[in-house]
């Protein structure tokens, strides 16, 4: 079995995205990473780097991994829909605004468990229509131009 390719700067990325998970400042961050005797994630290598995270990783909520993994899922499928929709957009928090605006927050971290799955397969819904009338009316054009 091959060995796992590390990539120390998604290993960077992903360290201080579960130190805000963890809601871990500056001072924590130092703190943890004096433990290994440096004072930056830079002079730790990719393993040690993925080493760390690991041990972090399971210190996080599992309602907060649920939530994330729940928010993402409902942005994927909000970007689906743009793009079935013709108006594909890449920037994050015009997606986030939408989910806002669809179900009624102001803030996209405070929209809870159940209304981001409901959000989603309304989405995911509006998706599938949207490209069911695209191919009906493909259909039904060719079908006529075909005609004359």
């Amino acid at each position: 079995m091959g060995t796992k390719q590390l990539s120390k700067p998604k290993e960077i990325k992903r360290f201080h995205a579960i130190l805000a998970k963890l809601g871990i400042k500056d001072e924590g961050k130092r703190a943890i990473l004096a433990q290994y005797g440096v004072s930056s994630t830079l002079d730790l290598k990719a393993e040690e780097l993925t080493e760390l995270c690991d041990k972090l990783e399971s210190n996080v909520k599992p309602e907060t991994v649920e939530l994330d993994k729940l928010r993402k899922q409902l942005m994927a499928s909000i970007y689906q829909y743009l793009k079935a929709f013709g108006t594909p957009n890449s920037n994050p928090e015009y997606v986030k605004a939408i989910a806002c605006q669809a179900g009624g927050f102001e803030s996209f971290n405070t929209i809870p468990k159940e209304r981001l799955r409901s959000l989603t397969h309304s989405f995911n819904n509006q998706t599938k229509d949207l490209e069911n009338v695209v191919e009906m009316t493909t259909e039904m054009v060719n079908y006529y131009t075909t005609l004359n």
